[in-house]
């Protein structure tokens, strides 16, 4: 947990200081549709945590890119207020959704390399309970981009 609590730290710092955006976003956020936007996110939790099956090395390139990305929408959006709102109402729990599902891979790789090198028996429990919490956030955070955002957004922006 300590290696993707630094990884992701370190590489959304970095997202949000080496970031490439140069326009600004449109004044108000835009609504998302639910089922989309949690496919998607659901996909990406899926590929952290099966990545662990390939030692790992899918796992941790995704969520390297992913919390550099956020760094940097964060970063891109640090001076509007109402876009700041929008993204860390839903932002948060994805994060940490992603999170869980970098934990549950790297777990899953540390166990087949138990497996293989020492002949223990493979476990998923562990790996398994950090993937539910996954999901449960990033059904959490879907159901928040898609619902709760734009409530707030409205409410404050006018």
């Amino acid at each position: 947990m300590l290696v993707t609590a630094a990884l992701f730290l370190s590489t959304i710092i970095t997202g949000w200081y080496v970031h490439p955006a140069t326009t600004s976003p449109p004044l108000v956020p835009q609504r998302v549709a639910l089922l989309p936007t949690l496919f998607h996110n659901l996909r990406v939790i899926v590929f952290l945590g099966a990545g662990g099956l390939l030692l790992a090395v899918p796992t941790v390139v995704v969520a390297a890119w992913n919390s550099f990305m956020a760094g940097a929408l964060f970063a891109a959006v640090a001076d509007y207020p109402l876009w700041w709102v929008s993204l860390s109402i839903h932002g948060l729990p994805e994060l940490a959704g992603q999170f869980c599902g970098t934990v549950s891979g790297l777990k899953v790789a540390a166990s087949l390399i138990r497996t293989i090198a020492h002949d223990d028996p493979f476990r998923l429990a562990n790996p398994l309970r950090w993937f539910g919490s996954a999901v449960a956030l990033t059904l959490l955070a879907a159901v928040l981009e898609s619902g709760v955002s734009p409530l707030v957004v409205n409410a404050i922006g006018g």
